[in-house]
């Protein structure tokens, strides 16, 4: 009975350590076609490159206010697959009325938002986020090979130079109609901006 027993536990722990992650760099998320299928894979973020972007960002230039926190989420499931991300809550203003608040939205809804783990593999400070803002304007999504996903954002973490100056995020909304589209702009936050870390 107790070889039973033992060869049981055995099975289990062999099955156990068999299904665990193959963990390898957030870098390779794109790149599918090298890996195997049969196989979990875990696109761990090795180098903490993701951690230049976390923390508070702002941008203000009298009229328009924008307060961005990014956080970052570890071992996020996308499929059988994981991987580390980023994603953001924000605060937008308009001429001082609060346009979009999702800052104390602690909702998987408000996390989806901005989100996000692709990097440009050629400049490890610029990533392309999913983005969406909670407006009320329908619009649709485009994703082909050769066009960015639309809506998205590219950012760009822009270190300090000087002593005593704050880094600085590029923000770049990439945003594509269909040919005919007359719809108005669903987003209410400008396109290019540029953000100091607080």
């Amino acid at each position: 009975m107790k070889k039973v027993i033992f060869l049981i536990f055995m099975a289990c722990i062999s099955l156990t350590y068999a299904q665990e992650d193959q963990i390898i760099s957030i870098h390779q998320l794109g790149s599918h076609d090298n890996l195997d299928s049969n196989k979990s894979y875990y696109f761990k973020d090795i180098n903490r490159d993701l951690d230049k972007f976390l923390g508070t960002w702002h941008y203000d230039d009298g009229n328009k206010k924008l307060t961005l926190v990014f956080s970052k989420q570890t071992h996020f499931s996308i499929g059988k697959h994981y991987c580390d991300q980023i994603y953001a809550r924000f605060k937008y203003e308009e001429n001082g009325t609060v346009i979009y608040n999702t800052l104390g939205d602690f909702s998987n809804s408000a996390r989806l938002k901005i989100v996000g783990s692709g990097f440009d593999l050629s400049n490890l400070n610029k990533m392309n986020l999913f983005y969406n803002e909670p407006t009320t304007v329908i619009y649709d999504r485009i994703s082909t090979k050769s066009l960015k996903p639309s809506p998205s954002l590219d950012i760009e973490y822009l270190p300090c130079s000087t002593i005593g100056c704050n880094p600085q995020l590029k923000w770049n909304i990439i945003y594509y109609k269909e040919v005919g589209n007359t719809a108005p702009n669903p987003f209410k936050i400008p396109f290019d901006l540029t953000l100091t870390k607080q």
